[in-house]
């Protein structure tokens, strides 16, 4: 599958990766630690509101915090255990804020309860449903706004859509976790591409990744090749 080769532009810095420390080695999970602290504001927007109270036993997945707002999001426990203090804690945050905290001490055996994978096939659903499973994921970007995505896919009927850009460019040295994902995940990737384009009603996405990830490159193609999705296209 050829790509489509994006035309250069004057200027700019040219940056050492230095990428090669992360990405000789595979994605790995993190043991579970002893004891976690959940900020209520891991988003753009109010902090979530507390939706657990101390001695209450959650799961991994537990709502533990309720979205305030348009621009907050739904906050989930990250480990199974007991509620054991709830309390505000300085969080990262520029300007060294501080934010309400969930801690939860972690129990012996760690169980999953909260499962957010569609019961059935995403084209069968209604692209709203589906906008709102994510709003229920609290899931948001990354890429520092933390602007909730169900916003962002809160397109208007009037704003003519017609390109869907995934943007598999990082963005600074160091930072790997994209390419990673790409390298060993390709297919829930452009699984994760393809439902956006139901839940957007649009038919065209272009994603983007730098020429000199060779080894993303490859799987991505590779995924492509055998979804052989003609709404599909990568831009080195």
């Amino acid at each position: 599958m050829d790509a489509l080769t994006l035309h250069n532009f004057p200027g700019g810095l040219k940056l050492r990766s230095n990428k090669h420390q992360q990405t000789s080695l595979p994605i790995s999970v993190l043991p579970t630690p002893s004891k976690v602290w959940i900020p209520m504001l891991q988003h753009r927007g109010l902090p979530a509101k507390v939706a657990v109270e101390i001695g209450q036993t959650v799961s991994t997945g537990t709502l533990v915090g309720i979205a305030d707002g348009a621009f907050s999001a739904n906050v989930h426990a990250s480990i199974t255990g007991v509620v054991s203090d709830i309390s505000p804690r300085v969080v990262a945050h520029r300007s060294g804020l501080s934010t309400p905290c969930v801690e939860i001490s972690a129990a012996a055996s760690q169980v999953i309860t909260t499962d957010f994978k569609l019961a059935h096939d995403y084209q069968l659903e209604d692209p709203n449903l589906l906008r709102k499973r994510v709003a229920d994921a609290g899931i948001v970007g990354l890429g520092g706004a933390s602007f909730p995505t169900a916003l962002k896919l809160a397109a208007e009927a009037d704003q003519a859509l017609h390109t869907l850009v995934i943007n598999g460019a990082e963005c600074a040295p160091y930072i790997s976790c994209d390419e990673m994902v790409m390298r060993e995940q390709a297919g829930s990737v452009l699984q994760g591409v393809r439902i956006l384009l139901h839940i957007l009603q649009i038919n065209q996405c272009r994603i983007a990744l730098e020429e000199d990830k060779l080894t993303a490159i490859e799987a991505v193609t590779a995924d492509m090749s055998e979804l052989a999705d003609h709404r599909l296209e990568l831009c080195l």
